[in-house]
């Protein structure tokens, strides 16, 4: 509605307007990122950063996270994981007050999935983290620190969930199958795909442009030479 409104504003024929609408962003992580260099609670740190900066009312926070099946640690243990990272991630990370319209949103989404996955959350709104093993979808963004954990068989197949709408996707893959995932995301309109723990850093280009361009005219000029000697 808000860009629609924009739009919708009078301007100058000749004005281009220049708006970074509503977009979702979501994780991808490997079976070999679970046995890799990096630990599965460093790992777990940097989606929970990922997820706690902006209290996911950014277009770059994830909202799903997709955990290849295969490794040593499933998607329901990295679930527990990230619970503790989430919680440790408030220090250095402190949390907004929410208001009573997300508080009621985040209990609703916490009381809709204790039947059918397993909850992980304080007293508090803090954070949540759900583990909904079905179905393969993007889950709806609830905001206020909400993240949805899922297995997948092979985590390639998540690049047909992106699409135009898809800001950044944050991925956790070995240098080879990063390069293919980013071929087929970006084919689908993803802008960004970046290593976990760097989604919201603001790098260029930015939403598929380099913003500076849709401000800049470039002009011509020259002088008249001929008989110069």
């Amino acid at each position: 509605e808000a860009m629609e409104a924009v739009l919708a504003l009078p301007k100058p024929f000749h004005a281009e307007d220049v708006l970074f609408g509503p977009k979702y962003s979501f994780i991808v992580i490997g079976r070999e990122a679970l046995a890799g260099p990096v630990s599965v609670d460093e790992l777990a740190l940097r989606v929970a950063l990922d997820a706690s900066l902006f209290d996911q009312h950014a277009c770059s926070s994830p909202h799903t996270v997709f955990v290849e099946s295969g490794a040593a640690i499933d998607a329901k243990a990295f679930a527990g994981k990230l619970a503790k990272a989430m919680e440790a991630t408030l220090t250095r990370v402190p949390r907004r007050d929410v208001s009573p319209a997300e508080a009621m949103a985040i209990l609703g989404a916490r009381t809709e999935h204790e039947l059918s996955g397993d909850v992980f959350s304080p007293a508090t709104t803090d954070w949540t983290v759900i583990y909904a093993p079905e179905p393969l979808e993007l889950a709806a963004p609830c905001r206020g620190r909400v993240v949805f954990v899922k297995p997948v068989d092979d985590v390639m197949r998540c690049a047909q969930l992106a699409g135009p709408l898809t800001q950044t996707v944050g991925t956790a893959l070995s240098p080879e199958r990063a390069l293919a995932f980013a071929d087929a995301a970006t084919a689908r309109g993803v802008d960004r795909c970046v290593p976990v723990g760097r989604m919201s850093l603001y790098d260029l280009p930015w939403d598929g442009m380099f913003v500076m361009d849709r401000f800049v005219r470039w002009t011509t000029a020259g002088a008249n030479t001929e008989g110069a000697g």
